[in-house]
Protein backbone atom coordinates (compact mmCIF):
# COMPACT_ATOMS: atom_id res chain seq x y z
CA UNK A 1 0.00 0.00 0.00
CA UNK A 2 1.47 3.33 -0.99
CA UNK A 3 0.46 6.72 0.29
CA UNK A 4 1.22 9.22 -2.48
CA UNK A 5 1.99 8.05 -6.00
CA UNK A 6 3.40 11.43 -7.17
CA UNK A 7 6.08 11.35 -4.46
CA UNK A 8 9.01 11.33 -6.90
CA UNK A 9 7.75 14.41 -8.77
CA UNK A 10 8.62 16.66 -5.81
CA UNK A 11 11.69 17.52 -3.78
CA UNK A 12 11.50 17.87 0.00
CA UNK A 13 10.32 21.47 -0.08
CA UNK A 14 7.70 20.62 -2.69
CA UNK A 15 6.35 17.83 -0.51
CA UNK A 16 6.37 20.16 2.50
CA UNK A 17 4.39 22.70 0.48
CA UNK A 18 1.77 20.08 -0.37
CA UNK A 19 1.47 19.22 3.33
CA UNK A 20 1.04 22.91 4.25
CA UNK A 21 -1.66 23.27 1.60
CA UNK A 22 -3.32 20.10 2.95
CA UNK A 23 -3.13 18.48 -0.48
CA UNK A 24 -1.46 15.45 1.07
CA UNK A 25 -1.26 14.17 4.65
CA UNK A 26 2.10 13.63 6.33
CA UNK A 27 1.06 10.03 7.03
CA UNK A 28 0.57 9.44 3.29
CA UNK A 29 4.12 10.63 2.61
CA UNK A 30 5.50 8.41 5.36
CA UNK A 31 3.71 5.36 3.99
CA UNK A 32 4.95 6.11 0.48
CA UNK A 33 8.52 6.50 1.73
CA UNK A 34 8.28 3.21 3.64
CA UNK A 35 6.87 1.47 0.58
CA UNK A 36 9.76 2.72 -1.54
CA UNK A 37 12.34 1.76 1.07
CA UNK A 38 10.97 -1.77 1.22
CA UNK A 39 10.89 -2.04 -2.57
CA UNK A 40 14.31 -0.51 -3.35
CA UNK A 41 16.46 -1.14 -0.32
CA UNK A 42 17.22 -4.80 -1.08
CA UNK A 43 19.17 -3.61 -4.14
CA UNK A 44 20.53 -0.36 -2.67
CA UNK A 45 21.20 -1.36 0.93
CA UNK A 46 20.88 2.33 1.83
CA UNK A 47 18.63 2.15 4.89
CA UNK A 48 20.13 0.13 7.70
CA UNK A 49 18.07 1.43 10.61
CA UNK A 50 14.39 1.23 9.79
CA UNK A 51 12.47 3.39 12.21
CA UNK A 52 9.06 3.13 10.62
CA UNK A 53 7.04 3.39 13.82
CA UNK A 54 8.94 6.50 14.87
CA UNK A 55 8.25 8.03 11.44
CA UNK A 56 4.57 7.16 11.68
CA UNK A 57 4.35 8.70 15.14
CA UNK A 58 6.21 11.84 14.06
CA UNK A 59 3.91 12.29 11.06
CA UNK A 60 1.06 12.92 13.45
CA UNK A 61 2.91 15.64 15.38
CA UNK A 62 4.36 18.04 12.81
CA UNK A 63 4.67 21.68 13.87
CA UNK A 64 3.54 24.45 11.55
CA UNK A 65 6.23 26.40 9.73
CA UNK A 66 7.78 27.03 6.35
CA UNK A 67 9.48 23.62 6.28
CA UNK A 68 6.54 21.62 7.62
CA UNK A 69 6.88 18.15 6.14
CA UNK A 70 10.66 17.98 5.86
CA UNK A 71 12.82 14.99 6.72
CA UNK A 72 12.77 13.57 10.23
CA UNK A 73 16.55 13.79 10.39
CA UNK A 74 16.21 17.59 10.32
CA UNK A 75 14.08 17.55 13.45
CA UNK A 76 16.51 15.80 15.77
CA UNK A 77 14.61 12.50 15.74
CA UNK A 78 17.87 10.72 14.94
CA UNK A 79 19.89 12.41 17.71
CA UNK A 80 21.61 9.83 19.83
CA UNK A 81 21.74 7.13 17.17
CA UNK A 82 25.09 5.55 16.50
CA UNK A 83 26.77 7.09 13.49
CA UNK A 84 29.04 5.16 11.17
CA UNK A 85 31.72 6.37 8.76
CA UNK A 86 30.32 7.07 5.27
CA UNK A 87 32.11 4.01 3.89
CA UNK A 88 34.69 1.41 4.92
CA UNK A 89 37.60 3.29 3.33
CA UNK A 90 36.99 6.41 5.38
CA UNK A 91 37.76 6.67 9.05
CA UNK A 92 36.23 8.86 11.68
CA UNK A 93 38.50 11.81 12.54
CA UNK A 94 39.95 11.61 16.03
CA UNK A 95 37.80 13.44 18.55
CA UNK A 96 34.58 13.14 16.54
CA UNK A 97 31.94 11.47 18.67
CA UNK A 98 30.04 8.66 17.02
CA UNK A 99 28.53 7.10 20.12
CA UNK A 100 25.43 8.51 21.80
CA UNK A 101 26.34 10.96 24.53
Amino acid sequence: MSGFSDYDKYDGLGLADLVRKKEVKPSELVEEAISRIERLNPQLNAVICKMYELARKAAGDIPDGSFRGRSLSDEGYTDGLRRSPPNKRQSIPEGLHTEPR
